[in-house]
């Protein structure tokens, strides 16, 4: 037996199918305006040409379609709009890729050893006096972070900031170790000779809320704000 699905809608008849002139422009309006959402969007990352060029292209669209709907011209320029902004994404976005170089503990070269170092000893020292508590005991385990640092030393925050990339299986352990990532920024300012270093440093690592009483780690002292 062959199983069939019955189409049984009634055909729409021809005077129904056919917008209304004041409907074509509406919906032709509301494109525009949709287009022009996304030129708002990226207002940040355009040049004030190209911005001045989008937006007089929309607003000259707008103008065409009220006077004819189906302008030729009118649509072209729309569609060059759009264009545009797809490889103004595309841009941006690559150049948001090449910004960012990426530091681990295993990373070798020197200067981003030296600097990674720099972060930890920061970020340990406000841990360890500002050590994550809820309802007064303390929350101990370990979380994997990443922390991306302009090269000025302050918290890169275009793509998001910093976040947890390994939780750790309690939330308030989480949002407390991005706090005191937050409590140390910024960090120093960074310089390296790599000419293929980027803008932005990203560090991944592990933070660790541990009890150890017979640690060999110096005597922190909280009361120093460096």
């Amino acid at each position: 037996m062959v199983w069939a699905a019955q189409d049984q809608q009634k055909p729409i008849s021809s005077e129904s199918s056919n917008p209304s002139l004041e409907e074509k422009i509406s919906s032709k309006l509301a494109h525009a305006e949709d287009i022009l959402r996304q030129v708002e969007k990226e207002k940040g990352t355009l040049s004030e040409v190209e911005y001045s060029r989008m937006t007089t292209e929309i607003d000259q669209y707008e103008q065409a379609m009220k006077k004819n709907p189906d302008d030729p011209m009118a649509e072209a320029k729309l569609i060059a709009v759009m264009e545009a902004l797809i490889d103004h994404s595309i841009q941006e976005y690559d150049h948001r890729a090449n910004l960012k170089h990426q530091i681990t503990p295993n990373t070798k070269r020197t200067e981003y050893a030296a600097y990674y170092k720099e972060v930890q000893k920061k970020i340990e020292k406000i841990g360890t006096c500002h050590f994550p508590r809820k309802d007064g005991k303390k929350l101990y385990g370990k979380v994997i972070v990443y922390i991306p640092i302009s090269s000025d030393g302050n918290i890169y925050r275009e793509d998001g900031g910093p976040r947890i990339e390994r939780s750790s299986g309690d939330a308030d352990l989480d949002a407390a170790s991005l706090k005191i990532i937050e409590m140390a920024d910024p960090f120093s300012p960074f310089t390296t000779t790599d000419p293929d270093h980027g803008e932005v440093w990203e560090i991944i690592t592990s933070f660790k809320f541990i009890y150890d009483p017979e640690s060999s780690y110096p005597e922190i002292d909280c009361s120093d704000k460096n």
